[in-house]
């Protein structure tokens, strides 16, 4: 392919780019203004880019002789870098390799293969720039424009281990192809593109990251002990079990059915590890519901729906419906629903919603009426996700408020967003609707409540006994719940 050109305007016609140039064109993504450029590295310089075969970047603005402008500045920085990795880095490699030691050059190896070396080799050519920035300027003269040629004597260290650690690891550890080989066996185990996948993607690469800065060129069981202290040091203990899980799950099934992919695995090197809570520190602390009081202090406090849309209507529909943050975050305009006089939010079943089954759900009046108003003013294919934001971050930004507001737990229980479904579940058994309706809720298929009620013909069954009743937040909801018991004696 061609280089764009310095003097080459960017333009947003595909043919008059793509067949001139390495990059493709400027865009929009679904729900942004914004132009973005997509920039296709050489085949021979993917790893200066992590490996991606096309980079995405937002040019910052919706107008578009501007976004040209920026695309032209954003297409020549990603061209420079590649330009760099292929005319200065990898020169630079072939020198060393011809000068280092075997395990040296081993562990050369490792570290272009991650990245790592890569990195490194930036960053110390950006220490001598501004090392040379300074020089020139305390002389009054300009510095010169060209980067600085990184020598052998000032190349980025590489690490060996001992002369001991080597003589006991040559045939006895699982080296980084084989690592990789595990890894990738195991987040294609689920389909592409999950978040099941890239956990277990990104959890292989930050081991080998760790064997890269410890100088470990083949893991041994005493590694991966080393690696399991690690972790319950450096992280907290929920993220720690998470973590450890994602690689004790990769090891086990790569030695119980990696042969079929050619996977040689002498052994399992996490095998007789595994994490330990510290006396009085649970994994994960069981989760509180969130009482009425404290949730009128978090409703006044919401942001705006200007202001921040997904984090305002996921909290009001989780307290009404306990739709789980990833279910409201999943969203697409065609699964909200009015019918008659009931607004209806659809459950489908994708990854992340926890659910086999797709199913309706019936929204309280007192959130309904008002986000069917909203709703019907957004615009987009019936496909397209009604929030633009992800369910971390809404889960985050519910956090946060929650310390703003400084609303904690007691007795050691931890409130999250989840906690709301759990209040939601608490309102509906004292509701006293039937078991099968609440269940229908809730999305649980015991006694086939979902085949029964998930429709919208079942949700309109049940939903008069929801859309109206008093609220578990309501300042009166206990003399409100009373008294439509005793009205139904």
């Amino acid at each position: 392919m061609k280089k764009i050109l310095k003097e080459q305007e960017v333009t947003a016609t595909v043919a008059a780019t793509e067949t001139a140039t390495q990059m493709i064109h400027l865009f929009k993504r679904a729900g942004t203004e914004n132009y973005a450029i997509r920039y296709r590295p050489p085949a021979n310089a993917l790893l200066a880019f992590a490996g991606r075969k096309e980079i995405w970047k937002t040019t910052g603005t919706a107008d578009k002789k501007t976004a040209e402008k920026i695309g032209l500045r954003l297409i020549l920085e990603l061209q420079d870098e590649a330009d760099a990795y292929l005319t200065e880095f990898i020169p630079w490699v072939h020198q060393q390799m011809l000068t280092l030691s075997r395990p040296e050059a081993d562990q050369l190896a490792l570290q272009v293969s991650t990245g790592y070396a890569w990195e490194e080799f930036k960053r110390r050519q950006k220490e001598q720039a501004d090392h040379i920035a300074l020089q020139y300027a305390a002389m009054g003269l300009p510095a010169p424009a060209a980067r600085p040629v990184i020598t052998a004597t000032e190349s980025p260290p590489v690490k060996t281990r001992s002369p001991a650690k080597e003589a006991t690891s040559q045939p006895n550890g699982i080296t980084v192809e084989v690592i990789q080989a595990v890894f990738k066996l195991a987040a294609e185990t689920r389909k592409a593109g999950t978040v099941t996948e890239k956990m277990r993607a990104r959890e292989g690469r930050r081991l080998i990251d760790w064997m890269v800065a410890n100088s470990i060129i083949e893991l041994t069981p005493e590694d991966a002990t080393i690696y399991t202290t690690s972790l319950r040091n450096d992280v907290a203990p929920k993220t720690a079990q998470n973590r450890f899980s994602l690689v004790s799950y990769a090891f086990s099934l790569a030695l119980k059915s990696g042969h079929t992919v050619n996977i040689r695995l002498p052994f399992d090197p996490f095998a007789n590890c595994g994490i330990v809570a510290a006396v009085g520190e649970g994994v994960a602390t069981p989760r509180e519901e969130i009482s009425g009081e404290d949730f009128r202090v978090i409703l006044a406090s919401l942001p705006s729906v200007s202001l921040n849309a997904a984090t305002h209507w996921a909290i009001k529909l989780s307290a009404v419906t306990g739709m789980r943050v990833g279910a409201i975050a999943g969203l697409r305009l065609n699964e909200v629903r009015k019918d008659g006089d009931i607004v209806c939010v659809q459950v489908k079943a994708r990854e992340g919603n926890k659910t086999d089954i797709d199913y309706w759900i019936p929204v309280h009046n007192r959130v309904a009426n008002e986000f069917y108003a909203w709703f019907q003013q957004q615009e987009g294919r019936p496909e397209d996700k009604l929030f633009k934001r992800a369910s971390r971050s809404i889960s985050n930004d519910f956090s946060t408020l929650l310390t703003q507001l400084k609303i904690k737990p007691e007795d050691g229980h931890q409130i999250t967003f989840h906690s709301l479904r759990h209040s939601n579940t608490s309102w509906l058994n004292g509701l006293g609707i039937a078991t099968a309706h609440a269940n229908a809720m809730q999305g649980r298929k015991e006694g086939g409540s979902l085949g029964k009620y998930g429709s919208l013909a079942g949700v309109r069954t049940y939903a008069g006994q929801v859309i109206n009743a008093p609220l578990w937040f309501d300042e009166d909801y206990l003399d409100q719940l009373e008294n439509k018991n005793n009205n139904n004696l």
